[in-house]
């Protein structure tokens, strides 16, 4: 069978033939090329399936005091999005919160996370108004307001 057949499997496997080797930059990088190499890896990863094993590298770069502060943050960014469906809202929302402080740069992220889990536990207005801010707010990635006006047109 070849590559075009094989669809989605053969790129799953090329993704994570390439974390072995992002490791080990990793491992021989200095402490800002160590946490994108690593943040990479995770999103490798959690893209092809393996959410435990990226949240053990997401958790790996957001607790390394090494790293810069916004490099953890990202990583914790990233870290909860993936636990969106599982994770107990009771824990994982001041988690979010602490993240989507104004003026942070990972704000629209958890912002739009937040919003998720507000959907999730059936909160429609709450994600309604975090979801009309997030719209408006011409400071967030255009790809956060897009996503944020999706929902909004999915909620009628």
């Amino acid at each position: 069978m070849n590559a075009i057949n094989q669809g989605p499997s053969i790129l799953k496997g090329a993704r994570t033939a390439q974390v072995d080797p992002l490791l080990k930059l990793a491992a021989e990088s200095p402490a800002g090329y160590k946490a994108i190499a690593k943040l990479r890896a995770a999103g490798l990863l959690a893209d092809s399936g393996k959410i435990k094993e990226a949240s053990t590298l997401y958790y790996e770069v957001a607790t390394d005091a090494n790293v810069d502060t916004q490099l953890r943050n990202l990583a914790q960014v990233l870290m909860y999005g993936w636990q969106l469906d599982d994770a107990d809202p009771k824990v994982l929302a001041p988690r979010l919160q602490a993240l989507a402080q104004p003026g942070t740069p990972w704000a629209p992220l958890a912002q739009e996370q937040l919003a998720v889990l507000d959907l999730r536990q059936g909160k429609v207005d709450d994600a309604r108004t975090k979801l009309k801010a997030l719209a408006a707010d011409v400071l967030a990635p255009a790809g956060v307001r897009a996503r944020a006006n999706a929902l909004l047109q999915g909620l009628g």
